[in-house]
């Protein structure tokens, strides 16, 4: 007797079970439980936690069974994120504010998610469901990576703005997307119920418009873009637990949204746009990997073969090929297919640096006309050749003690060369890609100014585009130097003798012996490497450590980059690398 949940039935018909399937003479599928079986269980399985009274309403109890689907398991588990996310969707799709949904609850027995406070957000921009998914959340228990820090917008300003009439705004709404709600490959407490959110504004006409995006190479819409961050939401929750990819909450919560977001995605996979088509197979191919959505692979599988196994881009043929293997295809021809391609550009490229060789004008042509990967911007991640699955083992011997910021200067020293003692230095907090302390990546000059409330004592500009080029800042009474790229902040160097202490797990990262924290810091990431100047560079964690002249001695002067900087040679101006 084999007995399973429903997706069963479309495991069992996959080719490595088709001895199984023929040795299965007797099947019988139990179906799912009526509305009034629902009602008559919830009630049975309340008396059992001690619970006579009335705790759901007819409205509540029809609610649930409608986003349960009548499967027990997901009937009972209404207190819990799982059930507030797929509450919340409901209110969303049916562009009823969630406020309005709360009210058929007994809100004083349970204590589910949604709160009575809502967001302080102006979101006019939005359609009515975003608009409704926004109201009555209270982003204080829905944080993403670094809410309150880093004067980073929270989850809310961030939805509020993708829809903006500024384009750089939504650029930079997008890129927060990726930077705070799916930051490092995890999911937060925000992250689900953003998700859904942006489920409702994929169709909306304003998605059209098109834009260069940080994240992918080349221009196109809104839309492709919006699902090319729900496929990064899908391909995070398909994972297994354990690679740590968040709270458990917070990673049930976002497969529980799996069925209302493919909802909203496969209807794009025939899209007129062939970039939103190919981001909607890609997202709903990911989608899939729920069990309740296993019915419709066969219906997606011929498009995810058709479009992404033929894309240009490396992301969405690896989804292809990953995919159709975990759907019991042969892959094998686009297996060979990918490694062929990728020998011969490796050939064409090495062909084309090399000037004595007689064919290196033509690979060097034949390069240029090669369509660019879309993927080129994306961050490796195991659908890239170099990926590394896990962290190398940690480096042999004991791990070196933690470094110790230099004591300061004697009270009382004026001179050129004075060191701030520990307690004159700001604290700052440093979240790795995102921002540190009072700053975020991307801001414009006048942010950092607001942040700090100070005025530069020093700007610096280069002619680029046919305008002055903001290149870098100096903030003397903070003590550090922000540099930008398009104007916008991408890093942050730190003054080694009075700028403010930067800590990576409690340990000092401003004005240390450079061989101490380079030691520390070589043990502790998985990535190491050098600039030309001999400077450690954590590429895990967007960190440099350059040194300072401190009168007789050196001392560490951190830069924190976003990842377009870590080649610090061709990155930094000629002023930061004469600085001492």
């Amino acid at each position: 007797m084999l007995i399973g949940q429903p997706t069963l039935r479309h495991e069992i018909k996959l080719g490595v079970l088709a001895a199984l399937d023929q040795r299965s003479q007797v099947r019988y599928n139990m179906p799912s439980m009526t509305s009034e079986e629902t009602a008559s269980y919830l009630v049975h399985r309340l008396a059992l936690a001690g619970r006579s009274d009335t705790l759901f309403t007819d409205d509540a109890i029809a609610l649930i069974h409608d986003t349960a689907r009548g499967y027990p398991e997901p009937s009972t588990t209404a207190p819990s994120r799982r059930s507030w996310v797929e509450q919340h969707w409901t209110a969303v799709v049916s562009e009823t504010p969630p406020a309005d949904v709360g009210s058929c609850w007994n809100t004083t027995d349970v204590n589910h998610e949604a709160s009575t406070r809502a967001w302080d957000v102006s979101a006019d921009t939005l359609a009515p469901r975003a608009r409704a998914g926004l109201t009555g959340t209270n982003g204080e228990e829905l944080p993403h990576v670094c809410s309150g820090r880093h004067s980073v917008p929270d989850t809310s300003a961030v939805l509020a703005a993708m829809l903006a009439a500024d384009p750089v705004d939504r650029v930079r709404a997008v890129g927060n997307l990726y930077r705070l709600l799916l930051h490092r490959g995890r999911m937060f407490p925000a992250t689900a119920s953003a998700a859904l959110i942006i489920a409702t504004l994929v169709d909306d006409p304003r998605t059209l418009a098109v834009a260069r995006w940080e994240r992918r190479a080349g221009e196109r819409p809104l839309r492709a873009e919006l699902l090319n961050w729900v496929a990064a939401f899908a391909d995070i929750a398909r994972l297994d637990a354990a690679e740590q990819l968040g709270a458990p909450q917070d990673l049930a919560a976002a497969r529980a949204a799996r069925p209302a977001l493919h909802s909203q995605a496969a209807p794009f996979c025939e899209d007129d746009d062939p970039r939103v088509r190919e981001a909607a197979v890609a997202a709903t191919a990911l989608l899939l990997a729920d069990p309740l959505l296993a019915s419709s692979i066969p219906r997606h599988a011929p498009l995810v073969r058709k479009l992404l196994a033929t894309s240009v881009d490396s992301y969405y043929r690896w989804i292809a090929r990953e995919r159709l293997a975990v759907w019991g295809e042969d892959v094998e021809g686009l297996i060979a297919a990918e490694d062929e391609r990728r020998a011969t550009l490796a050939k064409a490229g090495r062909v084309a640096e090399d000037p004595w060789d007689e064919g290196n004008e033509a690979a060097f042509h034949w390069l240029a006309e090669q369509p660019v990967d879309t993927a080129a911007l994306e961050l490796p991640g195991r659908w890239h050749p170099d990926w590394i699955a896990t962290e190398p083992a940690a480096p042999p011997g004991p791990a070196p003690e933690e470094p110790l910021a230099v004591p300061g200067s004697q009270p009382g020293y004026q001179g050129p060369w004075r060191i701030a003692r520990g307690e004159e230095r700001a604290e700052w907090t440093f979240t790795p890609f995102v921002g540190v302390g009072p700053l975020h990546f991307g801001m414009t000059l006048k942010e950092i100014t607001d942040a700090l409330d100070e005025q530069p004592t020093v700007t610096s500009h280069s002619p680029g585009g046919g305008r002055q080029q903001l290149v870098y800042a100096d903030f003397a009474a903070t003590a550090i130097r922000a540099l930008f790229r398009d104007d916008r902040l991408g890093c942050v160097a730190v003054n080694a003798l009075h700028g403010p202490q930067v800590r990576l797990d409690d340990v000092p990262l401003t004005g240390c012996v450079p061989s101490q924290l380079e030691g520390w810091l070589l043990h502790r990431t998985a990535r190491p490497s050098y600039s030309v100047a001999g400077d450690p560079v954590c590429t895990d964690l967007g960190l440099a450590i350059r040194s300072q002249r401190a009168g007789d001695v050196m001392l560490t002067r951190p830069l924190f980059l976003l990842r377009e900087w870590h080649d610090l040679w061709h990155s930094l101006p000629q002023e930061e690398w004469n600085f001492v």
